[in-house]
């Protein structure tokens, strides 16, 4: 009798509401108490499972290397709405199928068009620190095409054509110059950029971009060619530089000379 009047006394007792317990839903992060919080840094991902990322499009393939920084990105002016079509552009050539690659050694080079940047400031007032502008960025362009400014797609072509063949700067154009530009923001988040040094960046950048703009049907190509007919080929191809360079200098609209 005592344990019938045990196990009814134990039916007898509520059930929590809601039925089952629910189980709580891990986070993809975990906190960091140990050290004072940062710019991103209270958050990171558990140990075997990537931490989620919401960049597509022609930042997708880089998004990796720079994404830890996001929140220290600097303000700059914003690419005009020709180079962003060209940067889409690109991106299609390169990662869509069937594949393409740009023409190495590539004329006129990312050199040679900051260059002749350089060169249409060099009578404005402040002409020597157009040239440093230009400088900075072939610096920065060496430092970081290698881990950053190539997609997936490319590091086959950087391997074989480009890889210990020089500076960087030397052997692609234009389209990776636009690559830099557009994520300089996140690279300069990295350094201890003076607020004087910002402010005559973000007044200077809007005419390299103008240039790039007016100078486009030079230095971009309006298509690349497929990786298999590179591939093929015993070296990269590319334009005489001294018919490159002629174009470059000739005004928009106007004809080369012969």
């Amino acid at each position: 009798m005592e344990k019938r009047k045990l196990a009814t006394r134990s039916q007898e007792q509520p059930k929590p509401k809601g039925g089952k317990k629910k189980r709580c839903r891990r986070s993809a992060y975990t906190v960091d108490d140990t050290h004072a919080p940062q710019a991103g840094s209270h958050l990171k991902p558990k140990r075997g499972r990537p931490a989620a990322t919401a960049a597509s499009g022609p930042h997708r393939e880089v998004r990796n290397s720079i994404s830890n920084v996001a929140e220290r990105r600097v303000k700059l002016p914003k690419l005009s709405r020709e180079l962003v079509d060209v940067l889409v552009a690109e991106w299609l050539q390169v990662t869509q199928s069937p594949r393409h690659w740009v023409p190495l050694p590539r004329v006129p080079s990312c050199a040679d068009v900051l260059a002749k940047f350089a060169m249409t400031k060099a009578s404005t007032p402040g002409a020597v620190a157009w040239a440093e502008l230009a400088a900075g960025l072939r610096a920065y362009f060496d430092a970081t095409l290698p881990k950053l400014l190539l997609y997936r797609q490319e590091r086959e072509q950087y391997d074989k054509f480009a890889r210990g063949r020089g500076a960087p700067s030397t052997l692609y154009g234009a389209e990776h110059l636009l690559r830099l530009l557009s994520r300089l923001p996140h690279l300069l988040g990295l350094t201890d950029l003076h607020p004087e040094e910002l402010k005559r960046l973000q007044a200077k950048l809007p005419e390299l971009y103008k240039f790039l703009v007016r100078c486009r049907s030079e230095i971009f190509l309006s298509t690349y060619e497929l990786r298999e007919a590179l591939l093929s080929t015993r070296r990269p191809r590319g334009l005489p530089p001294q018919v490159a360079l002629r174009n470059l200098a000739s005004p928009p609209g106007s004809n080369p000379p012969t």
